[in-house]
């Protein structure tokens, strides 16, 4: 099984959403992979459009809510070894002042949230019937 984490990005707030997602893709992006790629098997970054209201906003008439972050990363490891090695580099003298230089560009490093996750990829019913994937 693999590991993952799941980062969730909020932008300064005196930069737009688009000069947030230009400087992630053109300078972090790259930045991390020079120095960990080999640690990862699978980078993806999705870039929310909105928030889709909650039950209770929903019944209230509201269709749209702000967006809560301008990013969600998530990173696929093959094992916990790699990951607490990228972040090992990730924080070690010389490359950690190179992130945390690029991150003050575009980002807020207070409102960062960070998981270390597992996953699912089969649906089963109560009685072992396989739903998901069909």
């Amino acid at each position: 099984m693999t590991v993952q984490v799941v980062l969730c990005l909020t932008r300064r707030p005196d930069i737009t959403h688009e000069q947030f997602r230009t400087h992630y893709e053109n300078s972090h992006a790259p930045l991390a992979m020079k120095y960990m790629g080999h640690l990862v098997q699978d980078y993806q970054r999705y870039y929310p459009q909105c928030r889709l209201p909650t039950i209770e906003e929903a019944a209230a008439g509201i269709t749209e809510a702000d967006r809560s972050y301008d990013a969600i990363t998530v990173l696929t490891y093959a094992t916990t070894a790699d990951r607490e090695e990228f972040f090992r580099i990730a924080m070690s003298p010389g490359i950690g002042e190179q992130f945390a230089e690029d991150e003050a560009k575009f980002m807020d490093r207070a409102k960062l949230v960070i998981h270390a996750t597992d996953s699912a990829s089969v649906v089963t019913a109560p009685d072992g019937t396989q739903l998901w994937p069909r």
